[in-house]
């Protein structure tokens, strides 16, 4: 799973877990296929991936979907969110999955990943996920969940997102400059 969170210049930023671009790349060599909701297939490349965030910024040529904001504030306990997902074995073009659950905690910022844990039911296929407000802003991404209670959800901490995707923008903006710069015969 995984979120639109920019489309220009004839591109597409998609948002997702560490592991999934992670566990891709061991698989398939690098390549990253990214399907939208329409069926439609691109290859993506990782822009950027902090494992230690567990949080990946792929490029990807356009597919279809609306961008998603990355909230600049954290969830705060006790807070209604919405994660959009595509379960394994559950999804097929057009679908998509929302399930509703509240914000348990904010971890110190020295745990694991810096980590919001959550009350969202989720499965293998959730992981990458993105996790929404009430105002449609991602705060959160589905990453892992508990052995024993599948109903108690970890995600990196919204600010690691916010840094990495900001990362990943600049990268993108610096790879467009080139191919323009390419295509105009400047250096």
């Amino acid at each position: 799973s995984g979120g639109i969170i920019d489309q220009r210049d004839g591109m597409t930023l998609i948002l997702t877990a560490g592991h999934v671009c992670q566990m891709t790349v061991k698989k398939s060599n690098a390549m990253i296929i990214i399907t939208d909701q329409t069926g439609t297939s691109q290859v993506g490349h990782i822009l950027e991936l902090s494992p230690t965030s567990d949080v990946c910024v792929l490029m990807s040529l356009p597919l279809a979907g609306q961008a998603l904001h990355v909230s600049r504030t954290d969830p705060i306990p006790g807070q209604p969110v919405t994660a959009l997902v595509n379960p394994q074995g559950i999804w097929t073009p057009g679908s998509l999955v929302a399930i509703d659950g509240r914000t348990i905690r904010i971890m110190p910022d020295d745990y694991p990943w810096g980590s919001v844990l959550l009350a969202i039911r989720a499965s293998g296929g959730c992981s990458g996920g993105p996790v929404l407000n009430s105002s449609q802003e991602i705060v959160g991404l589905i990453s892992g969940y508990h052995d024993k209670f599948d109903s108690i959800v970890m995600s990196p901490a919204p600010r690691n997102i916010r840094v990495t995707v900001t990362l990943a923008r600049a990268h993108a903006d610096q790879q467009v400059n080139a191919l323009r710069d390419t295509d105009t015969g400047l250096d």
